[in-house]
């Protein structure tokens, strides 16, 4: 059941202290704050000229009296109510912190929704587990075609966090070569990398795509001479983004991008590397072959920074609200917030906060009086947090259908 505060009898003899009166205000408040939010189901009100109350209907995603900031919400509007809608169970997902993101991502079955101030969440919605982790990489290091790679959308990143455990502390590598020869006979092209760490690199990942048209052959191998995907013929094999965790291995020495070409045909081969610490990469050819190659390191080039874990208060989803000028005393000091809940489970939770340009009340337990330093000005803004259990969430898990604040 949702979190409410016990009614507290008094009894002969007892102080009527802050606790008290605290219970009372407990026991009395959800009822009337969650009325106000079903006659704002049904149609608008008018709060009191003096301030003190404020709520919100969500009849549609901007709400009844249409205080839903949009652009700083990331709960999913669903038929009359707003609900967290994020990765549950062993979905992996990503966390990015940053300055901003120039735009959002829709490819390879990801998306990236906004958490909070220099936050956003990435993952994918279709496919296993696996997939939808080859799918979030590819995304984010390789984005359609190896020059739109998503990470670089974010401006100033500071954190890149992993839910998926055996990716902590790695780093992403890119690389390409595209070989040819002229004339009969054939040559060969190597792009060889040498890993930095081969002690404590387990489970390095690799997503490749491989093309070969008559006369070539183009292969990926890790370590070198170990091929993990290979076209000897004229074909090609994409597997960035696809499950490749057979192919997974411990502390390999060394990889390669192997070509051989003859008679002006183009062999053509690219690469994501997910590994613990640096590659430096090597081009070799035979006399006579053209060799174009590249290599991206993201944490040296780009400063991206190295994974880490996901934290428990990152995985919540917001609905932000504009409050209109006086619904709150500019020296506000408590206040009591509760919510018209529509889906609910045990271990779920909700808060809120009151905020404007220089005050901000901290995240606030509802259905409970809350005390905080007074304010210096009237709060402009309401934000209430949707927080799934931590263990095996249900999908949509927590959702209201509003929310209300008294003074």
């Amino acid at each position: 059941m949702a979190n409410r505060t016990t009614f507290t009898e008094i009894s002969d003899g007892d102080e009527l202290s802050e606790g008290y009166f605290n219970g009372i205000s407990g026991f009395l408040a959800p009822p009337l704050i969650r009325n106000l939010i079903r006659q704002l189901q049904d149609r608008s009100v008018v709060f009191s000229a003096d301030g003190g109350e404020w709520a919100e209907a969500y009849t549609d995603s901007n709400g009844r009296l249409n205080s839903v900031a949009s652009a700083d919400t990331n709960s999913i509007f669903d038929s009359n109510k707003y609900k967290n809608d994020f990765p549950v169970g062993t979905e992996p997902f990503v966390i990015i912190e940053a300055s901003s993101l120039s735009a959002s991502w829709t490819d390879n079955n990801c998306l990236t929704q906004f958490l909070e101030t220099g936050k956003w969440i990435v993952y994918c919605t279709t496919g296993t587990d696996e997939i939808k982790r080859a799918q979030i990489y590819k995304s984010l290091y390789y984005g359609t075609d190896g020059s739109d790679s998503l990470i670089l959308d974010f401006s100033s990143v500071t954190a890149v966090k992993t839910s998926v455990t055996r990716d902590i502390g790695k780093q992403a590598h890119y690389a390409y070569q595209t070989s040819n020869y002229g004339v009969s006979g054939s040559k060969s092209a190597n792009y060889t990398g040498t890993f930095a760490n081969t002690g404590s690199n387990n489970d390095c990942s690799s997503w490749s795509h491989v093309y070969g048209s008559d006369f070539i052959l183009s292969r990926w191998e890790m370590p070198n001479g170990t091929s993990l995907n290979d076209k000897p013929s004229e074909s090609t094999t994409d597997e960035i983004g696809t499950d490749t965790t057979v192919d997974e291995i411990n502390n390999p020495a060394d990889c390669d991008l192997y070509q051989s070409t003859t008679l002006a045909r183009i062999a053509y081969g690219e690469i994501i590397i997910l590994c613990v610490g640096d590659i430096t990469w090597v081009a070799t050819k035979e006399s006579g072959a053209s060799q174009t190659v590249n290599n991206i390191d993201f944490f040296s080039d780009h400063s991206i920074p190295i994974m880490t874990a996901v934290s428990s208060e990152n995985f919540y989803s917001i609905i932000t609200h504009d409050l209109p000028t006086g619904s709150f005393s500019s020296t506000i000091s408590s206040c009591f917030g509760s919510a018209l809940v529509a889906d609910w489970e045990s271990g779920a939770d909700i808060q809120y906060k009151l905020t404007n340009a220089t005050s901000d009340t901290g995240w606030l337990t509802y259905n409970e009086v809350s005390s905080f330093t007074a304010f210096a000005s009237e709060p402009t803004t309401c934000i209430v947090k949707l927080i799934p259990k931590t263990t095996s969430p249900t999908t949509g898990y927590p959702s209201i259908k509003g929310f209300a604040v008294y003074e």
